[in-house]
């Protein structure tokens, strides 16, 4: 090929390369404020905040605003976002969301422990004030805010994952130190009843001879059951709570989005 042939192909490919759409950002970003709705100092608070409670608690914290939802809803919106970004199994993606007038919290994972209906409503509230008022981050940070306060307080002890879908019911369980300190205590006085049993048995009356029972004896088991006692699945209706009081105590509404992953979530109206 003679050498101005080479440089006319060349010119074309990198006339092609100029032309050519620049890559999208990279996906599992914090902040992906498609809407513009942020100050880029606003932006980079958000984030710092998010990463903070990522850190502190190992799930995913995002934050998305949208001025197109592509034909779904704020529900679906979030949840298709989150599933295909690349986040982790456990987290929150707060969406505001333009294109249909809401702002929408979507969860994962033991996210959804954490952030029972009441609870995520209670989020909502902390912000919605700021929300309404155009100021969007304030908004999310004090979500972000009332967020770090449910994880403190940990899951709730009454909570349970409702499947709007199936009607599933799946029960969190946990031990609290004082049943972990019964049980021990039960524990050990089963097993000195059952030595001082064993060696009263074998304890020969008006003779000096005592039976080595600590080296004769046995206890053999005949079976074995493993029990998890963290969570308890069972099938049963639960009629839906429509109004807007306190959101349904420990109960979290489970979906499932169109990926099949599950999810929690909730929001309102701007």
């Amino acid at each position: 090929m003679s050498m101005r042939k080479k440089g006319w192909v060349t010119g074309i490919l990198l006339g092609i390369l100029l032309l050519a759409p620049m890559p999208a950002k990279a996906s599992g970003e914090i902040v992906a404020d498609q809407a513009d709705l942020f100050t880029e100092a606003e932006e980079q608070t958000i984030t710092e905040r998010a990463k903070e409670l990522s850190e502190e608690w190992k799930q995913d914290y995002v934050v998305v605003t949208t001025l197109d939802a592509e034909g779904k809803s704020s529900e679906e919106y979030a949840d298709d976002y989150y599933d295909t970004n690349g986040y982790g199994e456990n987290g929150a993606l707060f969406l505001i969301d333009l294109d249909n007038g809401n702002v929408w919290i979507s969860t994962s994972g033991t996210m959804i422990r954490f952030f029972t209906d009441e609870r995520i409503e209670l989020v909502i509230d902390a912000g919605y004030s700021s929300l309404q008022g155009k100021d969007y981050g304030t908004g999310i940070l004090q979500m972000l805010d009332q967020t770090e306060v449910y994880m403190k307080d940990g899951i709730p002890g009454n909570q349970y994952n409702y499947n709007v879908e199936t009607g599933e019911v799946s029960r969190y369980r946990s031990i609290t130190l004082v049943e972990f300190l019964i049980a021990l205590g039960i524990a050990a006085a089963c097993g000195i009843i059952f030595a001082v049993s064993v060696r009263s048995s074998y304890k020969m009356k008006h003779s000096d001879y005592s039976y080595p029972f600590q080296k004769n004896g046995r206890l053999r088991l005949s079976g074995k059951e493993d029990r998890f006692i963290n969570e308890v699945v069972t099938r049963r209706h639960i009629p839906q709570d429509t109004s807007s009081g306190s959101g349904g105590g420990g109960q979290s509404s489970v979906h499932t989005s169109s990926s099949g992953s599950s999810h929690g979530g909730g929001g309102r109206s701007l």
